[in-house]
């Protein structure tokens, strides 16, 4: 089966003009996936058919068919509609079907969506363990994970977002083992479920904003299985409009600053065990804030954040409130405190400002 993917990998040099004498390669200007080198990190390529190993790129694996993304470069093999308003999205699976869409970011780039699960013969392939690791047993070696896969493409160039962030190159023994090395590549119900601008990596496809970064807002949540196994989410068109962190999330100065401060409207939920990390100034919460059990809000040094007059922001028993040295949180509505704070000397009340304890 190894030959026959290698066969299929170079006949695709001749029938894909854009791999004619090249391989797909990784964005080159980016931090995603993240690691501790991030250079070395950014340039590993995951679950792509025309991936190599070379100096720019570092095939980490993960599937052995074409992507929706190398799927679009031939005319007519699928059609992947735009998003372009918030709407739910539901998504076969791309080898039966040829699902997939498309988001725009501009000059950002576009992102692939496609639902990848183990159809195909060669998405179900089994491998011979390695001779480095004579306990293990064969393994399925095609698609090594399944859910939803994002493509971030850029003048040619792609890069998978992974869920977790992070792309590992497995080991002999690793690979012969199973899939713990992939697990967390896609995007699943049971995992990581939501793409924001404030999750790492991040609808834009960083990890990090770099300096005056003016990011598209649009947001993928709440991904489940339809009762005929499909893949469903909500596509949000602008998530500053009433949003629900449900991944760790981190919002600096992208969203507002001293000289471009930013207000909710509506109320922002802090909710299934995540942390919002604030990093910023002139960020407000006039719609109000809820901090759920099992949550917590942190606000980072020389982070100023306010809780308008009329706002009510709610820290939840369960949840965690903490305020770093340098940081303010200014109360000039209600906030109401139930769970647990950390640098409360660090909260000012003005105006009509009040801070409540339970209720």
């Amino acid at each position: 089966v190894d030959i026959g993917v290698m066969m299929a990998h170079e006949f695709g040099h001749d029938l894909w003009p854009a791999f004619r004498n090249a391989h797909l390669n990784p964005l080159a200007d980016n931090d995603v996936p993240y690691g501790e080198d991030v250079r070395e990190a950014s340039r590993r390529v995951g679950y792509a058919f025309m991936s190599g190993r070379g100096s720019l790129s570092k095939d980490v694996g993960g599937a052995a068919t074409a992507s929706a993304y190398e799927r679009s470069l031939l005319p007519g093999w699928i059609d992947c509609p735009v998003l372009d308003s918030t709407q739910t999205v539901t998504l076969g699976d791309l080898y039966t079907t040829g699902d997939c869409r498309r988001l725009d970011l501009g000059a950002g780039g576009t992102l692939f969506l496609s639902n990848r699960q183990r159809l195909g013969a060669f998405d179900r392939t089994r491998r011979p363990p390695s001779s480095n690791c004579g306990a293990c047993q064969p393994i399925d070696g095609g698609l090594m994970a399944t859910g939803l896969m994002v493509e971030l493409v850029r003048r040619g160039q792609r890069d998978l977002l992974p869920a977790d962030n992070a792309l590992r190159t497995p080991t002999d023994c690793e690979f012969s083992h199973g899939y713990d090395v992939y697990e967390g590549d896609l995007f699943t119900p049971s995992g990581r479920q939501q793409l924001t601008p404030w999750t790492r990596p991040n609808i834009n496809g960083t990890t990090h904003y770099p300096a005056n970064a003016r990011p598209a807002w649009h947001a993928l949540d709440s991904l489940r299985y339809t009762d005929d196994g499909r893949l469903a989410f909500d596509f949000i068109a602008d998530f500053r409009t009433r949003p629900v962190i449900r991944a760790n999330s981190w919002m600096g100065p992208e969203t507002a600053t001293a000289s471009r401060p930013f207000t909710f409207a509506e109320e922002v939920v802090v909710t299934e065990g995540s942390t919002l990390t604030l990093e910023t100034q002139g960020l407000g919460f006039g719609g109000g804030l809820a901090v759920m059990p099992g949550t917590a809000l942190v606000l980072e040094e020389r982070t100023r954040v306010a809780v308008p007059a009329g706002a009510e922001a709610v820290v939840q028993r369960g949840a965690h409130l903490r305020l770093a040295e340098g940081a303010l949180l200014e109360v000039r509505g209600t906030l109401v405190v139930e769970g647990e704070v950390e640098g409360e000397e660090r909260i000012v009340v003005a105006g009509p400002g009040r801070v409540v304890r339970g209720r």
